[in-house]
């Protein structure tokens, strides 16, 4: 294997594929032992895939191109030691590994035993060569938690290629990935980029478009030219990289293979907004986007050093360089909300003026959606702005067998389940993306940290609709079971006026800092370091419970001590997290703050509010 320093100048490249070469083939690759599989290890196969031949793979799993040049999710990987971690799960549409052409006289790794290496050279010459190799997260024993996607991972007896929790799935049991052909244009425009500044890229589009799927595919070819690439997350209810609620930048440092619950990300920089709308708090959704686009420019576009991969370079995930004029820049990609009527296009419309996009990808309204127009947007007819128009994807049906609130779900648990590295440069420009899962039990039996309110918290907030109406004797059952935002203020201390009451050993002691109808600090003065799960208030509001994914040293690093809860109900905790789990049903007994079926009495149903009343001049 080559050294880090040795892989570091072998950054691999992603030449563009042809759209021929990105849609599915009907040619299957079919397994034969010791003629196109063999056996490294029991963890690790080699394949040889012929021309024309496509292989698609349901599990986890780690690929490396050992030779020839292969089609994979939208781009296509040449020869390098790294190792691509691949998430496919049935529930989201499955990559195909296809041959694009062979690379004669491509090295072969010495770990590859002596009497495979002349196989190897041999079918150098027509095919292309893989590494195949099992990659153990425990991300599977997350998804039987969340019981509509309990079986998106292949069976462990099910071994096509001799490795545990890696299947050659069958026609009928999984939705290929395939592009639109009117993306393969755009994609390949940033493929040449060649500029003093980094570009930016603002993916845009209705809900049920491929906008997500767009922005990621980008996000991956722009990896292929630079060291970084920053995403900024503006999708409250559909984030890529965190359960949701919040506007966070984040720094990119590796491929993502796989859907959103598959890569959980301590972010760069951050703001909660606790609602998986900004129709709640619009003013306060668009000030964190200005000031995570200001962070952007001022802290990270023209940051990056050789320096900054050091500590991240090893012999499994190497991170090489590339000499390319612009691989120095870290550009941007910006990720927006599916709302693109009334309100919603007003605040996009706000949104280009903030980020200033070098490269605007709308994509169109699908056919089916009669009451959609074409795309405007104010800045598109600026003449510094490539405005790229492309189509929808196809509707899939896995849009109908999951729903938006499914995915919230199991990206929440994922995030919360999560094993993130321990250690963490306050401010770096390197990737914190979860690489591995703890074994999930049921959060009523996780052991929580116990916070002191009068030495760990300076204030509690609420923000969004009706939360100004809560008054200080409710905020403990308010924060009871509900989603927090672990909160840094910038600016300086909290205004010390919370409530004092006697404890149980007759001293006075503070309560929950609350005050009703209070702002919470500005995006400007504060940043959000993660999100955290309020399980239990003590009677006297002196301490709390809390659950939270992120690792002690940051947290002591960063000191979060302000705590934001937004009142959105959609913005939740998955019910499943509660209860036990390991089989097939869940016992409906009593439990506390929990209510199987449907409530009773004052409260126990949402308020529906009609929010379709628009201007004229909106419709």
């Amino acid at each position: 294997m080559l050294s880090a320093v040795a892989a570091r100048k072998a950054r691999p490249s992603f030449p563009p594929p042809t759209m021929e070469d990105l849609l599915p083939s009907a040619a299957a690759y079919i397994p034969q032992p010791s003629q196109n599989l063999f056996q490294i290890d029991d963890q690790t196969v080699l394949v040889v895939l012929p021309h024309g031949s496509q292989l698609p793979l349901t599990g986890t799993y780690q690929l490396q191109v050992l030779a020839g040049i292969v089609a994979f999710a939208g781009g296509s990987l040449t020869p390098s030691p790294t190792w691509y971690r691949v998430f496919a799960p049935t529930c989201f549409h499955v990559p195909s590994i296809k041959h694009i052409s062979p690379l004669p006289n491509s090295a072969v790794p010495a770990f590859v035993p002596k009497n495979l290496q002349t196989r190897i050279q041999e079918a150098q010459s027509t095919s292309s060569i893989i590494l195949i190799r099992s990659l153990r997260t425990n991300i599977n024993r997350v998804m039987t938690v969340c019981h509509p996607f309990r079986d998106v991972f292949p069976a462990q007896e099910r071994r096509e290629l001799g490795i545990e929790g890696i299947s050659i799935p069958t026609v009928g049991e999984y939705l290929p990935f395939s592009l639109p052909p009117s993306w393969e244009p755009s994609l390949l425009s940033f493929d040449s980029i060649e500029s003093d500044t980094p570009p930016v890229a603002l993916v845009l589009g209705p809900r049920k478009t491929g906008k997500s799927t767009f922005a990621r595919t980008v996000l991956n070819r722009m990896l292929t030219r630079h060291h970084k690439v920053a995403f900024l997350d503006c999708d409250l209810g559909q984030a890529e990289f965190t359960p949701g609620g919040m506007i966070s930048l984040h720094i990119v440092e590796s491929p993502v293979f796989g859907p959103p619950f598959t890569h959980p990300s301590l972010s760069h920089t951050a703001h909660f907004v606790g609602s998986t709308s900004a129709r709640d708090s619009p003013e306060r959704y668009l000030s964190a986007i200005r000031h995570l686009t200001s962070v952007y420019r001022e802290e990270v576009a023209f940051s990056y050093t050789d320096d900054d991969d050091d500590e991240l370079l090893t012999s499994s995930t190497p991170e090489e360089s590339h000499a390319t004029p612009s691989s120095s820049l870290i550009p941007l990609v910006v990720n927006t909300m599916g709302w693109t009527k009334g309100l919603g296009k007003d605040l996009l419309d706000q949104i280009i003026e903030i980020v200033q996009p070098s490269d605007i990808i709308s994509i169109q309204p699908p056919a089916y959606d009669a009451g959609a127009a074409a795309q405007t947007f104010s800045l598109a007819t600026s003449s510094h702005v490539r405005v790229h128009e492309v189509d929808p994807m196809p509707l899939s049906p896995l849009s109908e067998r999951y729903s938006a609130k499914d995915w919230r779900a199991i990206s929440t648990l994922s995030y919360f389940y999560a094993s993130f590295s321990p250690t963490r440069a306050p401010k770096s420009l390197n990737e914190t993306t979860a690489r591995d899962w703890i074994p999930p039990i049921p959060l009523s039996a996780k052991p929580p940290y116990e916070l002191d309110i009068e030495r760990a918290i300076d204030g509690v907030y609420l923000v969004g609709a009706e939360s100004e109406d809560v008054v200080s004797d409710e905020i403990g059952g308010v924060l009871v079971g509900g989603l927090v935002g672990l909160v840094r203020n910038t600016a300086g201390d909290e205004d010390d006026d919370a409530q004092m009451d006697l404890g149980l050993d007759g001293e006075k002691k503070r309560l929950i800092p609350y005050t009703q109808g209070r702002p919470p600090p500005s995006p400007s003065d504060s940043e959000c370091i993660g999100l955290a799960f309020i399980r239990a208030v003590n009677a006297s509001r002196t301490s709390l419970h809390m659950l939270t994914p992120i690792p002690p040293a940051v947290l002591e690093q960063a000191s979060p001590r302000v705590l934001v809860k937004g009142t959105d109900p959609s913005f939740e905790m998955p019910i499943w997290g509660w209860v036990p789990f390991g089989g097939k049903e869940v016992e409906m007994v009593e439990r506390p703050y929990l209510v199987w079926g449907k409530a009773e009495g004052v409260g126990a149903t949402r308020r529906r509010v009609r929010r379709n009343l628009m201007r004229k001049g909106q419709m």
